[in-house]
């Protein structure tokens, strides 16, 4: 937008009264919308490589385009956001033409990494006639063009270089997705669950995907629920939450243990400004979860168990395992793998087991592993003095879960 404050200026330019030229660039940081009455950027940017530059303007006759361009490099050592630019003249300092960016006309949202550049490009396109959206009535006549012969239209345009730098956050926080999340609800800070930047990938033309394997070096059981995505200048991108049948072991995740997230945003168009859609992916490896005790399912021990009962129909195991604990903490720290089921048998005469509740790991030190196992729910809790008595029935499936 150009300045009325410039107007004069310019018009002095054009006819020889001023030897002024407009070959200043400020890059800033303000987002107030561009006013007629503007004197200069509402927040300029001083140093760090961001500081005024001098420009070589270049015209070119057959497209009637003026152009203003500069690259800067942010040598401030943290990241900067650019929002506004503008030209000024070179010997009078004064403001020409202030333009705002919205926060998705430029990669990464704005935001330049520190070592990166940004390149800002200012175009005049100098028309013979005023476009009818600019007055009214019809067509304007020969004469009216005469007098309008300068009227031209500025625009302002950007590209951030370099690798944008993204970052992931895990938390325990459950409450449903909103438009008006900025971050995890129960976000992690430690225990190897820190932020973490994420790895990059593209997907055709409008799907990216970021990645990152967490290990949980605390020494405690951890949820993971929700998973953000933010630029490093904490510029929110966009939140997921998974339900806690979404990931195996009902998204806990053990100490020592690892989750892959992987988490998929999808564009509107190629442009990488705004996305329709997101979502994400985890996965935890039961396989590879260590064995505490003679029995376990998941990693968790049972407690002082004792086989009462098994059966085995072509292949397919079923076990009744009785449990004995005086802490009531261990009783639902494996129950909680229980859910409903139904059995049946397939037309090969295989045991096939549906159930809303993923698939397990069942370990027997005497007998080894067994996957895609399944604890059936409800399971009968007694008391008995100062223990607590339960038998866990599970069963084996022939075929893999489909998720």
């Amino acid at each position: 937008m150009i300045n009325t404050a410039a107007w004069e200026i310019l018009a002095d330019m054009f006819d020889g009264t001023s030897t002024d030229t407009v070959t200043k660039m400020k890059i800033g940081y303000g987002t107030t919308a561009a006013a007629l009455t503007d004197s200069g950027l509402e927040h300029a940017w001083t140093n760090g490589g961001f500081e005024t530059a001098t420009i070589a303007p270049s015209y070119n006759a057959t497209t009637k385009v003026l152009t203003f361009s500069n690259t800067f490099t942010n040598t401030s050592g943290s990241a900067r956001t650019v929002r506004e630019a503008g030209l000024y003249t070179t010997t009078g300092g004064v403001l020409v033409d202030r333009q705002v960016l919205a926060v998705n006309d430029i990669n990464n949202f704005c935001i330049v990494p520190d070592g990166e550049t940004i390149t800002i490009t200012f175009t005049w396109t100098f028309q013979d006639t005023v476009p009818a959206s600019v007055h009214s009535g019809s067509t304007p006549t020969q004469a009216f063009n005469i007098s309008y012969r300068i009227y031209f239209i500025t625009a302002i345009t950007g590209e951030i270089s370099g690798s944008p730098t993204f970052k992931m956050i895990i938390g325990y926080g459950y409450t449903p997705v909103s438009e008006s999340d900025i971050g995890c609800e129960h976000s992690y800070a430690d225990g190897g669950f820190e932020p973490y930047i994420a790895l990059v990938g593209v997907v055709g033309t409008t799907t990216i995907t970021f990645s990152h394997t967490f290990t949980n070096i605390s020494t405690t059981e951890r949820p993971v629920r929700e998973v953000v995505i933010y630029t490093e200048l904490d510029g929110f991108l966009g939140r997921y939450v998974f339900a806690e049948n979404d990931i195996e072991n009902l998204c806990i995740v053990p100490a020592t243990e690892d989750i892959d997230i992987v988490f998929t945003l999808t564009y509107t168009d190629s442009t990488k400004r705004t996305y329709s859609s997101c979502s994400a992916t985890g996965d935890i490896d039961l396989t590879s979860f260590a064995h505490p005790g003679p029995i376990d399912y998941n990693g968790i021990a049972l407690p002082n168990p004792e086989i009462t009962d098994f059966s085995n129909s072509l292949g397919t195991k079923t076990w009744a395992i009785k449990c004995s604990t005086d802490i009531y903490a261990d009783v639902t720290k494996v129950i909680r793998y229980a859910g409903p089921i139904t059995t049946g048998k397939s037309i090969t005469g295989k045991q096939y087991v549906i159930s809303s509740y993923r698939s397990g790991v069942l370990y027997i030190s005497a007998e080894g592993t067994f996957y895609n196992v399944y604890m059936e729910d409800p399971v009968n809790i007694t008391p008995f003095g100062k223990n607590w008595l339960f038998t866990v029935k599970i069963y084996e499936s022939a075929y893999v879960e489909v998720v």
